[in-house]
């Protein structure tokens, strides 16, 4: 039986790749994490975990110890993604590894046009975000690695869906707080892969015939809309009001809009707005020792820097903040206005990968879990749903 070690095998992808290896049977599977608290999913399987550092090379060379196959899941800043990640290739090719497999991403090709069909080769556009700019060096070492020997296989996932996706949970939150807006109704695409078949697609590309260091990108294979997303996501909350929509011109304009930058007089302002608050007014008179202490320190104040603070005084122009608009959630309007599809063919051919699950599937997946660990539909819900 092969062993593979797993590492970054405590985060969102590698849990669920360990679990999925586990069900499978075929494998002996060696979890290796950074640290315990991240690593809550795996303890009920009772397989040992090892915590390692990925930029110490002592550590990998330990682990990779009679090891056939390593898959690379593991996170970080910058220099630890990229430092960890040259010991790993080294010390796999040093081990005799068979296979490595690097979990990439779709941001190491960069912006591209909206509406692009985009595809495996593909080559990097040139502006890139910090994480794409740190996923296409760390691509580029594993191409490096293929040459010198090490046979190497990199995957590029869109954003995640399935149990656990932090992505949906980031989209049911917008539209929970009247963040959310759908560009022209939700009719731009929504690429997606479920955490089950990306767990199947990494598998797959450990033991297929051709490993060429080259990234392969890979989707459900089943691109529906943001309406779509939407429509799946609101049957998990209490009947909330449809989102918004926005027409594309009016999006780009929202995103290209200069973020305000922090300074004295707003925090002094955000700060004034806390302290003469109405639930604050209310808890002051509640508990008359936490009021005396706060009348003891609003004493020591000087009136200068009191006067500064608004709130203590009516606004200027109430009128103004009454029409304020509401502020969309920037980084799900930048996603929606790219509206990229993902061809996974090259997956296909040279894998043989097979999504187990389609959109639906994945929604169904979802909504199992956010049933199970959050509570909706049950007898507590009314109470949960408060806290």
């Amino acid at each position: 039986m092969k062993t593979v070690a797993v590492f970054g095998a405590g985060g969102f992808v590698g849990s669920t790749l360990v679990e999925h290896l586990l069900a499978v049977g075929s494998w002996q599977v060696r979890p290796c994490i950074h640290s315990s608290g991240g690593a809550w999913r795996l303890a009920p399987h009772g397989i040992e975990l090892h915590t390692v550092d990925v930029t110490d090379r002592a550590q990998v060379q330990g682990i990779l110890r009679d090891c056939s196959h390593v898959v690379n899941a593991s996170r970080g800043e910058r220099d630890v993604m990229l430092e960890g990640l040259q010991i790993l290739l080294e010390e796999s090719r040093a081990a005799g590894i068979e296979r490595f497999v690097h979990l990439s991403s779709v941001s190491a090709y960069g912006v591209r046009a909206p509406g692009s069909l985009l595809r495996s080769a593909d080559p990097p556009a040139e502006e890139l975000t910090g994480y794409g700019r740190t996923k296409l060096e760390q691509d580029q070492m594993v191409e490096s690695a293929q040459d010198k020997g090490l046979a190497c296989v990199a995957l590029a996932p869109p954003y995640i869906s399935g149990a656990y996706s932090g992505f949906l949970l980031q989209v049911m939150q917008a539209m929970h707080d009247g963040t959310l807006a759908l560009i022209d109704g939700g009719a731009l695409p929504c690429s997606l892969i479920d955490v089950q078949n990306l767990a199947i697609a990494l598998e797959s590309a450990l033991v297929c015939e051709r490993a060429d260091g080259r990234r392969l990108l890979v989707t459900d294979d089943d691109t529906r809309t943001w309406g779509d997303l939407v429509g799946a996501l609101r049957a998990l909350s209490d009947d909330p009001p449809a989102p918004p929509t926005l027409s594309r011109d009016e999006a780009t304009r929202l995103t290209a809009q200069v973020e305000p930058r922090a300074s004295f007089g707003a925090s002094l302002r955000t700060l004034g707005s806390i302290l003469t608050g109405p639930a604050t007014r209310r808890a002051l008179a509640d508990d008359p020792l936490i009021g005396r202490a706060y009348a003891l320190a609003s004493g020591a104040v000087p009136e200068s820097l009191k006067r500064r603070i608004p709130g203590r005084r009516p606004a200027a122009n109430p009128a103004a903040r009454a029409s304020a608009t509401t502020a969309f959630d920037r980084h799900l309007l930048e996603v929606q206005l790219r509206a990229i599809r993902h061809d996974c063919k090259d997956a296909r051919e040279q894998l043989g990968y097979r999504p187990a699950l389609d959109f639906d599937g994945s929604m169904r997946a979802f909504a199992s879990w956010y049933r199970a660990t959050h509570g909706f539909g049950t007898d507590s819900w009314a109470a949960l749903r408060q806290l």
